[in-house]
């Protein structure tokens, strides 16, 4: 099994990440957005942008991460992420190089919805310094 802290497992995710933004439904209508973004470091910012707009309100409540991954959960808009327990073991079970039981196991946890958001915040500090 690959651990959780795995670079390779990271560098996975994030690939998988920035391969399910979509922005097409924002180009030309949400403010600073007439363009799409082209740079990892833009469409992260812009997604970034986007979460705030629609549920920067939760995260008050109930914290960044959470509010993050119930926007995630939510079927966010602008982020297509795989939502079903055996779609999240198939990549769990890939990810981490775990059968399909023990990949199932996490994925009833959350630990995709965690994985998943630790990896963007982790891009979000990046294209934080990238951009100033």
């Amino acid at each position: 099994m690959k651990t959780i802290r795995n670079k390779t497992v990271n560098q996975t995710i994030r690939k998988y990440l920035l391969d399910n933004m979509d922005f097409s439904g924002y180009v030309g209508y949400f403010e600073g957005m007439d363009t799409e973004p082209k740079t990892d470091t833009e469409k992260t910012l812009a997604l970034w942008k986007i979460f705030q707009s629609e549920k920067g309100w939760e995260v008050d409540r109930i914290g960044k991460q959470a509010a993050f991954i119930n926007w995630l959960q939510g079927l966010a808009s602008a982020m297509t992420v795989d939502f079903t327990y055996y779609d999240q073991m198939r990549l769990m079970s890939a990810w981490f190089d775990v059968d399909e039981d023990t990949a199932l196991e996490m994925a009833e946890r959350g630990d995709f919805w965690k994985r998943c958001t630790t990896v963007y915040f982790e891009m979000l500090a990046d294209a934080q310094k990238a951009a100033a």
